[in-house]
């Protein structure tokens, strides 16, 4: 994945989607929807806050837990930080990316939570209280 520029503007956040996959549902067909066609379509670059589209990095995780199997579904999006680490427009984006391809998803498996992480280094230069040479790189 290439990285925004660290000019003290961008953030980066982690947005994690924890999918149960439904109980007789084909992980196989899951899997290639999610990898060759969602992963294509999912839109999570914002138009008023966009980054470069080929910031979004996905990732299909697999897991077991006592329901079954369990798959995380990892995104990488890059974002204008403002005042907050964590705008309220980035908790939308965060949702309408999920949104735009929940039916599709829907069919297979149900989202049961979702969490957003940002870049603590980056957001600690944004706000002056780091450089590179006390943190490293």
């Amino acid at each position: 994945m290439t990285q925004p520029a660290d000019d003290g503007t961008w953030g980066v956040a982690r947005v994690r989607h924890l999918l149960r996959l439904e109980e007789g549902a084909d992980a196989d067909a899951f899997e290639r929807k999610m990898l060759g066609e969602v992963f294509l379509r999912s839109d999570t670059q914002d138009a008023d806050h966009a980054g470069d589209p080929a910031l979004a990095d996905h990732h299909l995780l697999l897991g077991e837990s006592d329901f079954g199997s369990d798959y995380v579904w990892e995104v990488t999006m890059a974002y204008v930080m403002h005042h907050t680490a964590t705008p309220t427009w980035l908790g939308n984006r965060v949702a309408k990316s999920f949104k735009d391809v929940s039916v599709e998803i829907g069919a297979f498996a149900q989202l049961v939570d979702t969490e957003v992480h940002v870049d603590v280094r980056r957001w600690r230069r944004r706000r002056g209280l780091d450089s590179d040479a006390s943190v490293g790189r």
